[in-house]
C-alpha cells in the first residue's frame, strides 16, 4: 500500500505472546489518511475505518486511497480538501485487501469505530457534514440534523452494499465515537 502521503494509516499484528510481529502495513493515498477503529473477525481478517483526505488528481504524485473493484462506493465524494471516511478489510495474513471502500458525501466525512459480527459484516460510526450522506429508504433518520451529524451503517460481508445508514444527531455537533455488536 502506499506510504506517499502527509500521513498514513498503518496496521501492525503481533502474535499471541506479543513477542514477535506477524505483519505490518500502510493504508493511503496522497493525502492524509488516518485509521481510528479496528477489529478482527473469526477468520483473522482486520478491519479498518479512518477517514482520508482528497488531493488534487491532477498533481503530479497523485495516488488515490486503496479501493477494490465491486466496493461499496471507489470514488473520492468530497471536493479537495474534504475528507471521506474509509473502511478497508485485510485478509488474515495483511498481504492484501479483501475490500477497500469509501462512504461520504459532498462535505467532511470521517469514521470512528467499528466493530464486525459472526457474519463479516462491518457496522461503521463516526460525524458527518454531508447532507448527502448515503442512507437507506426506511433508516431511523434519512436527513442531515444540523451542524455535525453522527452516523451509523452496516456494510455486507463482502463490502459491496449498505444493508443499512442512517444519520443518527440534531441541530449541534452529534459524533458516533464507539459502536457495539450485540
Amino acid at each position: 500500500y502506499s506510504t506517499v502521503g502527509w500521513s498514513d494509516a498503518f496496521v501492525v499484528k503481533l502474535n499471541a505472546t506479543g513477542t514477535a510481529l506477524g505483519y505490518a502495513t500502510y493504508l493511503g493515498g496522497s493525502d492524509t489518511d488516518i485509521g481510528y477503529g479496528i477489529a478482527v473477525d473469526g477468520e483473522g481478517s482486520t478491519y479498518v475505518a479512518g477517514y482520508t483526505g482528497y488531493t488534487d488528481p491532477g498533481m503530479a504524485d497523485y495516488e488515490p486511497f486503496p479501493t477494490t473493484p465491486g466496493a461499496f462506493d471507489e470514488d473520492h465524494n468530497g471536493a479537495v480538501g474534504d475528507t471521506d471516511a474509509f473502511i478497508v478489510k485485510l485478509n488474515p495474513s495483511g498481504s492484501s485487501l479483501v475490500y477497500g471502500t469509501f462512504y461520504g458525501g459532498a462535505d467532511r466525512d470521517e469514521a470512528y469505530a467499528l466493530a464486525v459480527d459472526a457474519s463479516g459484516c462491518a457496522y461503521v460510526t463516526g460525524m458527518t457534514q454531508s447532507a448527502d450522506l448515503p442512507v437507506t429508504a426506511g433508516a431511523f433518520a434519512t436527513t442531515h440534523g444540523g451542524d455535525d451529524d453522527a452516523f451509523v451503517f452496516k456494510l455486507a460481508a463482502d463490502g459491496s452494499t449498505l444493508e443499512y445508514a442512517a444519520f443518527l444527531g440534531s441541530s449541534d455537533s452529534d459524533w458516533g465515537y464507539g459502536i457495539a455488536v450485540d
